[in-house]
């Protein structure tokens, strides 16, 4: 997942250097992804059943429409900037322009398909592989218990059901460095390649 999201970000990064950041070509990249991927598990609903109930209230808010002040002034405006202009461009007077992207490049992909609502359901479905993701590996180390109250407890943490709806980064950065932490963990406890696919 992390490769894949830094792939993604690559691609952004190569269309809009080259002017070619259109609806098009990344239809044209989905489509070429879609045809190379492959699922190895898919997850039981079974399994998610206790973190998606919990959390079926923040739903609709979800698929309202963005009024989270960093989202509209470049969560969401920068990817919108460079899809109309196809290439990146720059915003001096908004500072947070120039930060690096960690989920603009994504939010891109969802604008060029659907409008910022499509977004939001990123962030969301995010929040939600982080949930399952925590949960699989808490229950990996202790109990298949554990990792059902792990991915529900955090889903009902107040900073997380804030940050579910908003089109921010909180959840994806936090999401990835716990990808690339129980990575390393893993590495350390003598777990070859494969886990990291």
């Amino acid at each position: 997942l992390l490769v894949g999201a830094w792939l993604l970000g690559g691609a952004v990064l190569l269309l809009g250097l080259a002017g070619l950041l259109r609806p098009w070509t990344l239809a044209a990249i989905t489509a070429l992804l879609a045809l190379v991927g492959r699922w190895r598990r898919f997850p039981r609903l079974a399994d998610a059943a206790a973190p998606l109930a919990g959390t079926a209230l923040l739903l609709p808010v979800a698929l309202a429409p963005p009024f989270f002040y960093d989202a509209l002034v470049y969560h969401l405006a920068a990817p919108q900037a460079w899809l109309r202009t196809g290439r990146l461009t720059d915003m001096p007077e908004v500072h947070q322009w120039r930060l690096p992207g960690l989920l603009q490049p994504l939010y891109l992909w969802a604008l060029a398909w659907s409008d910022d609502r499509l977004c939001k359901l990123v962030n969301a479905g995010i929040a939600f592989l982080a949930a399952g993701q925590l949960g699989t590996w808490a229950g990996k180390r202790w109990g298949r218990s554990a990792g059902t109250w792990a991915a529900v407890l955090f889903l009902s943490a107040p900073l997380v059901g804030v940050n579910l709806w908003a089109c921010a980064n909180d959840i994806p950065a936090g999401f990835f460095a716990f990808l690339a932490l129980t990575l390393w963990i893993a590495r350390r406890e003598g777990a070859g390649r494969s886990h990291a696919v």
